[in-house]
């Protein structure tokens, strides 16, 4: 459990300095959904914001939970104890899915339908946009 944790944390902590910042964490969650929208128009309309808005939103309210010093970043203690709470389920789920296959995550989120380097493009493009 706990490398899971280590390697989402690092996933976030974009310059290595052992803390997450707002910044950062809306950074990251904003590519992804970039991605997501990008392969997924369904989901664009049915969540009604953009990805970098929808990143914003998540990356407040994870700091609100997470945050427990208010020193406006997130350590890894933090991350780790806020990682644990079923409050945080949703987002960790994204890195956590015992109970989900590669195929139905495929299925979900429609990208069985696209090419791999197209993904791969689609990231770059998104990241790129950062």
């Amino acid at each position: 459990r706990d490398d899971k944790v280590k390697a989402a944390f690092v996933l976030f902590d974009e310059d290595g300095d052992g803390f997450i910042s707002l910044d950062e964490m809306t950074k990251y969650l904003s590519s992804v959904f970039k991605v997501l929208y990008e392969t997924s128009p369904d989901t664009r309309e049915a969540m009604g914001v953009s990805p970098v808005a929808l990143a914003a939103i998540t990356a407040k309210q994870c700091f609100e939970d997470a945050d427990t010093n208010q020193d406006g970043v997130i350590s890894f203690e933090e991350f780790k104890a806020w990682y644990s709470k079923p409050s945080s389920a949703q987002i960790t789920s994204a890195v956590e899915m015992p109970e989900i296959t590669l195929a139905e995550v495929r299925e979900l989120t429609n990208l069985g339908q696209h090419p791999v380097d197209t993904i791969f493009r689609v990231f770059a493009e998104c990241c790129d946009d950062q």
